[in-house]
């Protein structure tokens, strides 16, 4: 198309005719738009002088319409209407055009013009509209430079005054302009009294909720939601006075587009006798796994409908919709650290509890055990135990409306490992683990701990005697031993398991108190288990009963540590006296 909006510029700037000797850049002779471009220039370009073989052209817009001009040599400022075609397909690069022209002997010309680009990564999107282009009217500045002052030109200044008339008139056609209007959301989130079902363990509820956008610049809202979350948004447009009855048409810009999975519905026009003005159009979306963590972008704009005139596009506006990933942790307060170490005594009843949470309050988390870690015989206990606190709303209703019911924020889950050690895994060793995982499960982490079941060491049951645990062990016959290694404070207890000393043989019976079984002795070079035997007056089946660990009695090495209970052969220990 003309630069100019017929039949202005004929008048004042009657364009030259094309040189034979002006030729498009290389690699671009062929380009069929090119070709058809200089052909209609050439049908307007009359009355010129011809351009010398140092002229230039310039790609004046991203269609490839490449367009020079000789312009006039009076050195006035001068501004020319163009009809500039805005595709509906593609938003184009940035474009500052410049044209110079150089003629032998002559003055230079110059040609501005700059398209301001809509950029995915500022406040504006890439316009991409579904609809037909956009028609709108820019106008051109011209500069002349010359090096001398022409004289003053009446026809010149009164053909300059209506060439301005129709920029001003131009733009009185589409005010105002259509308005995509501020969006109305709903949400609801399921396993809630916000379940999209509208039901909730048989029950009938409420369902969805009305959320309000957070604004985000003029032309964005901004809206959240989460995995398991449905949410319908009603994008409505709509052309105030004079234009109620002129049909408009509502598009989704196909860059960024809607999210994988999103419904959106055609148009319902919504005006009197079937105008369609204002209209709707109505998207759901239920955000699935890897689409977490993401911004969802969807971006609208209102078109002036075929066939209607004028026209006339509305401002886009955007919807800014963050699907948040759950943030699983385990409370540091509440929970084990990483690989805490604990002592298991024999008969001692261990609880382990862990605490996980999602700290954005949003997604339900619970504990899951890695049973295959855990020892023989321990549980887990089968649901979450969640702490006391008073209710909050659910973060993505906390600017809700205040219709009830609102869903409430996720609590943590608490779950416990439970274990006693049975008599025979002395001096085994374990790592269990535990796995805190959102209900979607979305994200994950793993806790583990260390378990070690000390040897020589026992837990009093309650009811519990030095008699009956001494018989219990098959130490002997009398409990005197066994008071004797619990009777004071170890000289070097191990912190994770110290015995109570007790004054009192009758006061071990408040239970769970860890007692010691017996000493423990270091084996030095040369000692077999048949010779520390003879040496604290006990059987060698004694010892492989106090250390279940030793497989091979023939085989100890020097430095280990040994549990024994001297004087517990009773044929031994009467030989001495």
């Amino acid at each position: 198309r003309s630069l100019f909006p017929s039949p202005f510029p004929l008048l004042l700037f009657p364009p030259p005719p094309l040189s034979p000797q002006f030729r498009p850049e290389a690699g671009e002779e062929g380009t069929p738009s090119l070709q058809a471009g200089f052909a209609r220039r050439t049908e307007k370009m009359t009355n010129a002088e011809k351009l010398d073989e140092n002229s230039t052209w310039c790609d004046f817009y991203p269609s490839a319409r490449h367009d020079a001009y000789q312009l006039p040599q009076q050195p006035q400022h001068r501004s020319g209407c163009g009809d500039i075609e805005h595709p509906g397909a593609r938003n184009s690069a940035s474009s500052r055009c410049n044209a110079r022209h150089s003629l032998a002997g002559e003055h230079i010309a110059e040609l501005e013009f700059s398209h301001i680009r809509r950029s995915s990564s500022s406040s504006r999107p890439p316009p991409r509209a579904r609809g037909p282009s956009e028609l709108s009217k820019r106008c051109v500045p011209i500069r002349l430079l010359s090096s001398t002052p022409a004289p003053f030109n009446p026809f010149l200044a009164i053909t300059l005054l209506v060439l301005l008339t129709p920029c001003s008139v131009l733009a009185q056609p589409c005010s105002p302009l259509p308005a995509v209007n501020d969006v109305v959301a709903e949400l609801g989130i399921s396993g809630t009294v916000t379940d999209p079902d509208m039901m909730l363990n048989g029950v009938p509820v409420e369902g969805h909720q009305t959320i309000y956008a957070m604004p985000n610049g003029a032309q964005r809202e901004r809206l959240t939601a989460i995995v398991g979350s449905e949410l319908k948004l009603n994008i409505s447009a709509s052309w105030g006075e004079p234009f109620q009855e002129h049909n408009i048409t509502l598009f989704a810009y196909e860059d960024p587009g809607i999210p994988n999975g999103a419904q959106l519905a055609g148009q319902e026009c919504l005006g009197a006798g079937g105008i369609c003005n204002p209209v709707l159009r109505r998207l759901v979306w239920r955000p699935t796994k890897l689409q977490e963590g993401i911004t969802h972008s969807l971006c609208f704009t209102g078109m002036t409908a075929n066939g209607e005139a004028p026209v006339c596009s509305a401002e886009y506006k955007c919807i800014d919709v963050h699907v948040t990933a759950p943030n699983v942790t385990f409370d540091a307060e509440e929970s084990p650290a990483p690989l805490q170490q604990y002592h298991a005594p024999v008969g001692c009843n261990l609880e382990i509890c862990f605490q996980a949470r999602d700290t954005h309050s949003m997604y339900e988390v619970d504990l899951q055990p890695q049973t295959s870690s855990f020892p023989p015989g321990a549980t887990f206990d089968l649901e979450c135990f969640h702490p006391p606190a008073p209710p909050a709303v659910h973060p993505l209703f906390a600017s809700a409306s205040l219709s009830e019911p609102i869903a409430h924020a996720t609590l943590p889950c608490r779950r416990c490992l439970h274990w006693a050690a049975p008599a025979g895994s002395e001096t085994q060793q374990f790592e269990p683990c535990v796995m805190a995982v959102d209900q979607r499960g979305l994200r994950s982490v793993q806790r583990c701990v260390h378990i070690t079941v000390p040897k020589c060491k026992y837990c009093v049951q309650g009811g519990d005697t030095l008699h009956s645990i001494n018989k219990r062990f098959g130490l002997g016959t009398s409990w005197l031993q066994l008071w004797n290694s619990n009777g004071m404070p170890e000289i070097d207890p191990h912190p994770l398991s110290p015995a109570t000393p007790f004054g009192d043989p009758d006061a071990i019976s408040n239970g769970y108190s860890v007692i010691n079984l017996g000493p423990q002795y270091r084996v030095k070079e040369g000692e077999s288990l048949l010779a520390l035997a003879a040496l604290f007056r006990t059987t060698l089946g004694k010892l492989l009963l106090l250390n279940p660990e030793l497989q091979d009695p023939s085989h100890v090495h020097v430095g280990q540590l040994i549990c024994v209970m001297p004087c517990s052969d009773p044929l031994l220990a009467a030989g001495t006296v």
